[in-house]
């Protein structure tokens, strides 16, 4: 059974229900931890056990139950109830280390009255045991744990993907010190393939995953099945070869490689589909139909063969429908990741139509795909991001302003040349590094104003863009370099 994570079960004066607390966690998927309850209870001292415990969690139910003040030295009555000093402890230190949506404060029977006033507001709730056996009031408390924790990433998922030290660091630490569930943790491993791709770092990328997949720690099937689509995208990038009788800067995926990546594909694609609806099923889906179509294309537009343009087809609709819905999940946090990736897989899609002389589909497909591109072009002009990245972004999207230039007319046409030559001003004035897709643009401008030259869209058919690879020969290669920066300084040379 797949396992979303460790639980950490805080309580005082209540341990028969927090052991019935950790049973119905188990039945829902979750691995309950009880505070100070282990195999080698004298191995450390207890507080150095829970503190231990508390690290190996990425969430935390805390039972808090009064206990009774100790007694007057004259034998009187209690003076008064507290909570407990050490729970309080527990609290802040869970606090401090997990999300502030993962600390469930349960308050027992009145007890949230002796809260700090600086505990309120935060995730709690009150319960009451009159009337109640232990079962019915620990499935209360389960269940609304279960009705209000997300385990699904709250944080806008373009953002992650720009922040690659963050998402490397998470991933490393999971194992010791977990702050996510195994199911965001797996979605952060997609996140990562696409960042290092960005960072120009696969080769890192590739060998850290083959690592945390070669840990035998790891069981959640959501966290294999990511690792192994990652590895898939660089596989694909690895075996891909130039074309030397096509144009300069032209790809293609070997036969044997493509059949062996495409049956993995499908083969993940076929297990994903068996699992509840959610982000991280969504967004697994959206990666691994832009994989295969990307592999297919790769292929195709290699070989010429048009044997399988039935299932060509199918994964170009496939690609952009999977887009559509990872946004409608959560279109707050998700709409920038699906405009990329609607990027890439309209491309693919126009590249494929123009080969199969659809004109018209083609240059809807291409527009479909520019827009998607300005979309992240806007959205990360007012954003404190890396420098090279957003570079990459912007030369993507003037990019692809040439892909069916040789087609536009009247004024479409003199827009773009003017973007086109403006935005060749403005690398040439900042002294920016003129890397591959800078100079494919120049060479298509170049061609252009040669008069009625054909262009490199117009002469052989450029691998797509993006996870999608724009990239040549070279920068592929210097993607599984040894000599890698994964903060991103290599390309700053």
């Amino acid at each position: 059974m797949k396992m979303n994570g460790n639980v950490f079960i805080g309580w005082n004066e209540n341990f028969p229900l927090a052991e019935k607390v950790k049973i119905l966690l188990k039945e829902k998927g979750y691995n309950g931890i009880l505070k100070g309850r282990t195999e080698n209870l004298f191995t450390h001292g207890i507080g150095a056990t829970v503190i231990s415990q508390m690290k190996s969690c990425c969430a935390a139910i805390l039972l808090f139950q009064t206990q009774v003040h100790a007694k007057c030295e004259c034998g009187g009555e209690a003076e008064s109830n507290l909570l407990s000093a050490n729970m309080l402890f527990e609290l802040g230190f869970l606090v401090g280390s997990l999300k502030i949506k993962r600390v469930f404060t349960v308050y027992i029977d009145g007890a949230e009255t002796l809260a700090p006033s600086d505990l309120k507001g935060m995730w709690d709730v009150g319960v009451y045991s009159a009337g109640k056996t232990t079962d019915e009031l620990a499935e209360e408390i389960v269940n609304l744990f279960i009705h209000e924790q997300c385990d699904e990433l709250n944080e806008n998922k373009i953002e992650l993907v720009t922040d690659i030290s963050k998402l490397r660091g998470l991933i490393e630490s999971h194992r010791f010190a977990p702050v996510y569930f195994e199911s965001e943790i797996a979605e952060l491993i997609l996140l990562y393939c696409q960042s290092t791709y960005m960072f120009g770092v696969m080769g890192k990328g590739k060998q850290l995953l083959t690592d945390v997949l070669r840990n035998e720690e790891v069981q959640d099937y959501r966290v294999i099945l990511a690792i192994n689509s990652s590895l898939c995208y660089y596989e694909i990038c690895e075996k891909l070869q130039p074309d030397k009788d096509g144009a300069e800067g032209t790809l293609f995926l070997p036969g044997n490689a493509y059949k062996k990546i495409r049956d993995k594909l499908l083969d993940q694609i076929e297990d994903a589909e068996k699992l509840e609806d959610g982000e991280f099923k969504r967004m697994f889906l959206m990666l691994d139909y832009d994989y295969l179509t990307f592999a297919n294309m790769m292929y195709y537009l290699g070989s010429g063969l048009d044997a399988d343009r039935e299932f060509r087809d199918f994964c170009v609709g496939k690609c952009i429908e999977t887009c559509e819905k990872f946004r409608s999940f959560d279109p707050d946090k998700n709409d920038q990741l699906a405009a990329l990736y609607e990027s890439y897989g309209y491309r693919n899609a126009a590249l494929y139509y123009a080969s199969t002389l659809r004109r018209e589909k083609a240059a809807d497909a291409f527009e479909k795909s520019r827009a998607a591109r300005y979309k992240l072009l806007k959205y990360f002009r007012n954003k404190d991001m890396d420098k090279n990245i957003f570079e990459q972004i912007k030369m993507e999207y003037y990019l692809s302003l040439t892909d069916d230039l040789e087609f536009a007319v009247g004024v479409d046409r003199k827009r773009r040349l003017r973007e086109l030559e403006d935005y060749l001003e403005e690398v040439s004035a900042l002294s920016l590094d003129k890397n591959y897709l800078v100079e494919k643009i120049e060479k298509i401008l170049d061609s252009v104003n040669k008069d009625n030259k054909k262009t490199e869209t117009g002469g052989g058919v450029m691998a797509p863009l993006g996870f999608t690879m724009a990239c040549g020969d070279e920068v592929v290669k210097k993607a599984f370099s040894d000599n890698e920066d994964e903060d991103g300084e290599e390309d700053k040379k």
